[in-house]
C-alpha cells in the first residue's frame, strides 16, 4: 500500500521563508561581490592616468569604467578620431574579407579598385553629404554582386541548395545596386536643376553696364 505523505501548512510556509531567505542572502552577496569587482577603488583612481591606447584598448575589452575618460578625452581631442576606421570602411573591409579570405592581395586589389570608383563617382556629383552617402552605398551593393557571383562559381562542387542561395543573393545585391543607382541619379538631377534655378534667380552682375549718357 502506497503511502502519501501530505506536508502540513506551517511546514509549507516555513520551508518557503527559509528558501526565500537564501535567497536574498545569496543575492546581496553576489551583488557586493559584482560591485567590488566592477569597481575597485585603485583601478578607479587610475583611469584620468591612462593613455588614450590604453582607454581604447580597456573598452575593446568590454571595461565600462573608462568610459567616462574615454569620452572626455575624444571631445577634447576629436582629431583623435582620424586615425580610426569610418563605419562605412570597416563595412567594406568585412565585405572585402568574406571574398578575398587571407589572401592579401586580393584584399589590396579590392581596397583600390572601391577607392578608384568612388572617386570617379564622387567627381561626377554636387559634392553634397547625401550623394556620398548613395556613392558608397553604390560601391558596397556592386561590390557585394560581384563576391556572390565570385562565390557562386567557386562553390561549383557544393550541392544545389548552396549555389541556389548564393544566387539569390546575388540578385537580391544586384536589385540593391539597381536602387541606389536610381537614387543617386535622382539626387543628382534635383541637385543640378536646385542649381540652375538659384542661378537664374541670382542678378546678373557681370553683365555690361549700359552708358547713362547714350
Amino acid at each position: 500500500m502506497l503511502v502519501v505523505y501530505i506536508p502540513s501548512e506551517q511546514i509549507v510556509t516555513g520551508v518557503l521563508k527559509v528558501m526565500v531567505r537564501n535567497m536574498n542572502v545569496r543575492g546581496q552577496q553576489r551583488g557586493y561581490t559584482e560591485v567590488a569587482e566592477e569597481s575597485p577603488e585603485q583601478d578607479t583612481k587610475d583611469i584620468s592616468d591612462l593613455s588614450f591606447a590604453e582607454l581604447k584598448e580597456a573598452a575593446q575589452q568590454g571595461d565600462y569604467r573608462v568610459i567616462p575618460a574615454l569620452r572626455g578625452m575624444l571631445k577634447k581631442q576629436p582629431e583623435l578620431w582620424a586615425g580610426e576606421p569610418s563605419l562605412v570602411r570597416r563595412g567594406q573591409a568585412m565585405l572585402i574579407h568574406s571574398t578575398a579570405g587571407k589572401n592579401l592581395f586580393l584584399n589590396q586589389q579590392y581596397l583600390h579598385e572601391m577607392a578608384e570608383m568612388k572617386k570617379k563617382l564622387l567627381a561626377e556629383t554636387n559634392g553634397s553629404l547625401v550623394e556620398e552617402m548613395i556613392v558608397d552605398q553604390v560601391i558596397y551593393t556592386w561590390f557585394q554582386t560581384h563576391g556572390c557571383r565570385i562565390q557562386e562559381v567557386s562553390r561549383q562542387s557544393d550541392n544545389i541548395q548552396i549555389k541556389e542561395f548564393l544566387s539569390r543573393q546575388a540578385q537580391a545585391a544586384m536589385q540593391s545596386q539597381l536602387k541606389s543607382l536610381e537614387a543617386l541619379v535622382k539626387v543628382k538631377l534635383i541637385t543640378a536643376g536646385r542649381n540652375l534655378l538659384d542661378s537664374l534667380a541670382r542678378p546678373e552682375t557681370d553683365s555690361p553696364s549700359h552708358d547713362k549718357n547714350l
